[in-house]
């Protein structure tokens, strides 16, 4: 996640917030975020993810959220989230009975303060930020669990090829719900 602020030459400097979720692959992923930014001249805080699944996760990710936003002053922060993300959302939310996709942007309060949440690339191919990634030297990480079965978010990964052939249109269907805010 990252917040951008303006320099004193009217560029944007982000602020890069990496939480280390305590696996191998985090710790991987970590050393691989702290040398681009500091390759990069891009301000990096370091947070740990405490909690023991899923929703755990998600609730403490909001808390930590807010206290950086209300520590650090930000008043937005941006995510990764593509639309590969929105359609796996999407599926997920569906088999739970709420049909919905993931808003593109979602303003965060509490007493002490508020933030705006926002997905840029919420109308994005995966495939193509990956494309971009490559053409520009940029490196990535791909996590292991996406594809190994062990949540309900790789479990749709595993079997998008047989959804994609089904509906070939589910990604089409799906940005235009992005695109409405449903």
């Amino acid at each position: 996640m990252e917040r951008s602020r303006e320099s004193s030459k009217g560029r944007k400097n982000p602020t890069a917030i990496f939480y280390n979720h305590g696996t191998p692959f985090s710790k991987e992923c970590e050393s691989l975020v702290s040398d681009f930014c500091d390759k990069n001249e891009i301000r990096l805080i370091l947070d740990k993810v405490v909690g023991k699944n899923e929703v755990e996760w998600a609730d403490a990710r909001n808390e930590r959220n807010l206290y950086h936003s209300n520590l650090y002053g930000f008043a937005e922060f941006y995510t990764g989230h593509h639309l590969d993300d929105q359609v796996e959302w999407y599926i997920l939310q569906c088999l739970k009975g709420n049909p919905k996709v993931m808003p593109v942007a979602t303003l965060w309060q509490n007493p002490m303060g508020s933030f705006w949440k926002l997905k840029p690339f919420s109308l994005t191919r995966k495939q193509e930020l990956i494309d971009y990634c490559n053409r520009n030297n940029i490196p990535y990480a791909v996590d292991p669990t996406n594809l190994d079965g062990s949540n309900s978010r790789s479990k749709i990964r595993l079997i998008m090829p047989q959804i994609e052939e089904i509906r070939p249109g589910v990604f089409k269907t799906v940005a235009k719900l992005v695109k409405e805010g449903c």
